[in-house]
């Protein structure tokens, strides 16, 4: 006979099932082993496909559930690389190549000679990993791979969590980062139940790392409240843990549906939520500058919250290539660098951002930090918020209000 088809669930409660309730439940669907996720009060499991829907409706009301599916998704070329044949080119970007426009806020190379550089902090990028890239290397204070792989050494086969990472932290010499002397925490993942352990782990450690910002340029549509909702909850736990909390609104606005589209944990109230806009290949001529078309769009789909709450620039940015990596074969490339568009890249320029408001201003926490970034964005006069938020991310208002209120 043709092998059932199994499928992962990740199951969570307000509060930890008896085991007695538990194991009499397993037991009547013969599951044999469940993977323990403290954060939510729960737990995943592989059952065969055709017992969902008797097994969820087995769960108290109060259970949140999901499916665990695969986050990144293997990568479709956009345009065409640049780079010698038999070898990539040299680490400094050369001369007869020329320098790509660098999407990054307005101002910033200033604020970085004002040295507001994020010194000081640490940012934990949930993501496909972090590669050995000259621009983050010495700064990774720690790496965990939770995939099925647990890799020791720092890796990233598939390039978007070392591009995330340099946006929000690299420290090169003409393609830098928003925070380019924070540290860096790389935990490896491929699924939603990775993240949460991800997240679970970054809470538990928070003090041991000094954890301040945890970046999630990812998600899962969102097709549960909040409440309801794994991935939300274990995300929700990072914010009371005292870790500014910042994540991708997502990419799934269409020519036929944009509203209702920010992905899961976006949804969630006190995240600090972000689409991504096109800075028009200029950084401080704001008139240039228009929505990127497939920003998710709020308000989110089950609760009709607001969201997202800004925007940054998130089209062809430019930052670290993972070598070899899935995204590094397959987006336009100069050197050590790839370019690559979406809320992703949007994300860690707000990471990076709240970053340097730690550095000038400690005692903020997400709801700080969330209200000064939103307080001081520039919003498009002719995009509603539903689309931007409210507006365009402004670090140097930022960094003057985060300053104005010291002490």
């Amino acid at each position: 006979m043709p092998a059932t088809s199994q499928i992962s669930l990740v199951v969570g409660f307000p509060r930890a099932p008896s085991p007695n309730d538990l194991g009499a439940l397993h037991r009547k669907f013969k599951i044999k082993q469940s993977e323990k996720l403290d954060i939510i009060n729960g737990y995943s499991i592989d059952l065969p496909t055709d017992q969902l829907d008797s097994y969820v409706k087995a769960l108290p009301p109060s259970a949140t559930v999901m499916i665990d599916r695969p986050i990144f998704e293997k990568p479709v070329a956009q345009g065409p690389t640049r780079q010698r044949r038999g070898r990539d080119l040299a680490d400094e970007l050369p001369s007869e190549v020329g320098t790509p426009h660098i999407s990054r806020p307005a101002e910033l190379d200033e604020l970085h000679a004002q040295g507001f550089t994020g010194a000081g902090t640490t940012i934990a990028v949930v993501d496909s990993g972090l590669a050995q890239h000259a621009d983050i290397k010495d700064r990774i204070k720690f790496f965990k791979d939770f995939s099925s792989n647990r890799t020791k050494n720092s890796i990233d086969p598939f390039g978007h969590g070392t591009h995330v990472a340099g946006i929000a932290a690299g420290d090169g010499k003409e393609v830098d980062g928003i925070a380019p002397e924070a540290d860096l925490v790389g935990l490896r993942i491929k699924s939603p139940k990775q993240a949460i352990q991800a997240i679970e782990w970054a809470v538990e450690n928070k003090d041991k790392y000094g954890i301040d910002v945890l970046n999630l340029s990812l998600g899962v549509p969102a097709r549960l409240p909040n409440r309801q909702d794994p991935f939300a909850q274990a995300t929700q736990r990072a914010i009371d843990a005292g870790i500014i909390t910042v994540v991708a609104s997502g990419n799934e606005c269409t020519s036929t549906r944009c509203q209702g589209t920010i992905s899961t944990p976006g949804t969630l109230p006190d995240a600090i939520t972000v689409g991504a806009y096109n800075d028009g290949g200029t950084n401080d001529n704001l008139n240039d500058d228009t929505m990127w078309g497939r920003s998710s769009h709020g308000p989110t789909a089950i609760e009709h919250i607001q969201k997202p709450d800004l925007v940054a620039p998130g089209v062809d940015v430019l930052a670290p290539r993972s070598s070899g990596s899935d995204l590094g074969r397959t987006r336009p490339n100069w050197g050590t660098y790839h370019s690559d568009t979406g809320s992703s890249m949007a994300t860690p320029m707000v990471s990076g951002s709240a970053a340097l408001l730690l550095q000038v201003n400690p005692d903020l926490d997400q709801a700080d930090i969330k209200r000064i970034l939103t307080a001081t964005a520039d919003p498009f006069s002719s995009t509603n918020a539903n689309t931007q938020g409210s507006g365009r991310l402004n670090l140097a208002k930022a960094l003057a209000a985060a300053r104005a209120e010291i002490g």
